[in-house]
């Protein structure tokens, strides 16, 4: 009775464990009648709901759209989604992960209160909001949330061979029939096989995977860390006895001294490394460049050409990462000028002045006889009348019409004499408007090479993060998809042209485009940015490469180019190795350094598992909560410090860049503050960035 009690207990406090843990909140966010829009009231809401998601660890929104019964069915369900979705929006503006908020819509179809009133009505029209969040209370429960997520499942046929490649580029070989349970039972024929592969190849995941390089014997440099797991409906697999899965891991730079290392976890969740069975001497028998027994070697003039190509390219790509091309990304790309409109050609007939209008002397006119009866006297009597009245009026205008013609004739005398004047005031206004098409132009070329020479950098540096400078088919690709090629710029004699429009032949051409060097603007801007060193070094290393290549080219070039899988792998290498061990566990490609006199600690125990990762060695030193960290190193390494885990009930995060010395600068004290699951997986994502040297 009394152990029953006390199970019953335990129960409870587990339960109760849980619930402090795992919350779930639903708040009612309503509409007006036939409105998809939120009040100032509903706005504020969530405004509250997203600061208390964003505030813990974890959480995820649910969002129902609802409307009430009056309409059409189909209007009244978009109706419902469309409530939802502008919710949705709401809260993704307000800082929400978009991949943490779900939509669904059920119109009229889920009534809250099923009546025809209008108190009914309104609560109807409403968005159910279910607020899930998580106050993350363990380590174990940190650690495998950021496991997960960096946790590759693919789900294969037990019966036949299979590839499966990793988030991280790790690639697996899975002969058939490559699992049996734990007893030895073999798995029933058609069996669907789900894969686990962990990768920790990158700071970030071997943190997140609580590993670390430090072996029995002391610290390692690591090439890459992989666990592999196979599961039939949820039950764990082990590794058949006369089966091995093929691994490759993918390096830059290939290290002969690597070794295959076996890790145990250790109760403090630290690993010990352990060589694997085979690795008995001092070079790697278990580890060899990836597909090395079907590679042909090159010569040896050929390799050593090659390894002075992967170095400068190493190097040149270095100067490269090292941009600071934030600034860049703000420079558009500008709109070609709107020139001002140029006047037509000159024309010397153009506002000359008008002839005066001289009437014609009158003339006199005779009555016709238009049949017997007609008589032509009283007419012909009418007709001189008038034109006696008008050669009267003609001789009395004379006077004024010739000084009319008089005046027109020294108009045009002056109207001549002034035409050159009128073309060179022509000139003047069309050389105006020249000059300032001819700024725009120049303006619009200056923008326009800046911002050819923004996208340069930012190609280059999108090529290296993207392709990198390994070969992927032959050497001619290599070569071809490496060069750092300028961006395409404006032609300054064609925009130019266009701004003096037909006068581009003229000499006024040769005047406004001699001299317009980009070289001047180009330096400016470089320097102004930061860039012009790197920049410089970079096209100096790939001038290098270009002369290696010709070299290579007059070695057989052909015969190098049939054999690229050899140039892959010196330049584009993997560990390549195999899993023999029958209980899923972590393999390690690492081979011990030397310990020295140049040394870091942390003065107070940390409150959380710190790590030490030295970007340049490719170690890290893991020390449990509690435990002071310290460690030594051979050189003055550059140290990223970071600690992170439970302090106080909650999640804390402390980090600190520092370097190993011999004095008492060596010391650090670790300040920890709150953060969130988002925070530490940013601060690890970092340390995938830092510089190697």
């Amino acid at each position: 009775m009394i152990n029953r009690l006390l199970s019953t207990c335990v129960l409870l406090l587990l339960s109760l464990s849980l619930l402090a843990q795992v919350q779930t909140k639903t708040s009612l966010i309503t509409f007006g009648l036939d409105e998809d829009h939120l009040s100032a009231f509903a706005k504020t809401q969530l405004a509250e709901i997203a600061e208390e998601a964003t505030s813990t660890d974890l959480y995820r929104v649910e969002l129902f759209g609802h409307t009430d019964q009056q309409g059409d069915a189909a209007y009244n369900a978009d109706l419902a989604q469309r409530r939802a979705a502008i919710v949705a929006q709401t809260l993704i503006d307000l800082g929400l992960n978009e991949h943490k908020v779900s939509v669904a819509s059920f119109g009229e179809s889920r009534l809250l209160e099923n009546a025809n009133s209008e108190e009914a009505f309104a609560k109807n029209r409403r968005v159910e909001l279910v607020l899930h969040t998580e106050r993350i209370q363990s380590e174990d429960r940190l650690f495998e949330l950021l496991a997960s997520s960096r946790t590759h499942r693919e789900v294969i046929d037990h019966d036949t061979e299979n590839q499966v490649t990793g988030s991280e580029g790790v690639q697996l070989s899975i002969p058939a029939n490559a699992f049996t349970f734990m007893d030895g039972r073999v798995l029933p024929a058609g069996a669907q096989i789900e894969v686990l592969l962990e990768e920790a190849t990158r700071p970030s995941s071997m943190m997140a995977h609580r590993l670390s390089t430090n072996g029995k014997g002391g610290r390692l440099s690591t090439g890459g860390m992989v666990k592999v797991t196979g599961l039939y409906q949820g039950e764990t697999l082990r590794l058949a006895e006369d089966k091995a899965i093929d691994v490759e891991i993918p390096t830059a730079e290939f290290d002969d001294e690597m070794r295959l290392y076996v890790g145990e976890r250790r109760q403090d969740s630290g690993m010990n490394w352990d060589l694997d069975a085979g690795e008995t001497v001092a070079k790697s028998e278990r580890i060899t460049a990836g597909n090395s027994k079907k590679k042909k070697m090159l010569s040896a003039d050929e390799i050593a050409l090659i390894e002075e190509i992967k170095a400068k390219l190493v190097r040149r790509d270095r100067f490269i990462r090292a941009m600071q091309t934030e600034r860049l990304e703000a420079i558009k790309m500008p709109s070609f000028p709107k020139f001002k409109k140029l006047p037509s050609e000159f024309d010397p007939m153009a506002g000359v002045p008008k002839r005066p209008y001289i009437p014609e002397a009158p003339v006199r006119k005779v009555a016709q006889n238009s049949g017997f009866f007609s008589f032509t006297g009283a007419s012909q009597r009418k007709l001189d009348e008038v034109f006696l009245a008008d050669s009267l009026e003609y001789v009395k205008q004379i006077p004024t019409h010739e000084k009319k013609l008089d005046s027109y004739a020294d108009q045009l005398v002056r109207f001549e004499a002034a035409t050159p004047e009128r073309a060179k005031a022509h000139q003047v206004k069309t050389d105006a408007i020249i000059d300032v098409r001819v700024a725009q132009a120049k303006a619009y070329l200056t923008d326009q090479y800046l911002y050819s020479i923004a996208q340069t950098v930012l190609g280059w540096k999108e090529h290296v993060e993207t392709t990198g400078p390994y070969a992927k088919k032959s050497l001619k690709k290599l070569r071809y998809s490496n060069s750092l090629a300028d961006r395409v710029h404006a032609n300054a004699d064609v925009v130019i042209g266009k701004a003096l429009g037909p006068q581009k032949l003229s000499e006024r051409f040769t005047l406004d485009t001699a001299g317009y060097d980009f070289e001047v603007y180009k330096r400016d801007f470089l320097l102004e940015k930061g860039l012009a060193v790197p920049m410089d070094s970079a096209k100096q290393l790939q001038r290098e490469i270009n002369l290696l290549f010709a070299g290579l080219n007059n070695m057989r070039f052909y015969k190098a180019n049939k054999k690229a899988a050899e140039l892959n792998e010196k330049i584009s290498s993997t560990y390549a190795f195999q899993i023999r061990t029958p209980m899923p566990t972590w393999h390690n490609c690492d081979h011990p350094i030397p310990e020295g006199l140049y040394q870091l600690f942390v003065k107070k125990p940390s409150s959380a598992p710190t790590y030490f990762y030295a970007a340049e060695d490719q170690t890290l030193d893991y020390f449990p909560a509690g435990r002071m960290a310290a460690s030594t190193y051979q050189r003055p390494v550059d140290l990223n410090v970071l600690s992170f885990g439970i302090v106080e009930d909650r999640l804390k995060l402390a980090s600190h860049a520092t370097k190993a010395s011999k004095s008492q600068e060596a010391s650090t004290i670790l300040e920890y503050k709150f953060a969130t699951l988002n925070e530490i997986e940013q601060a690890l994502a970092a340390l995938d960035n830092a510089p190697k040297g």
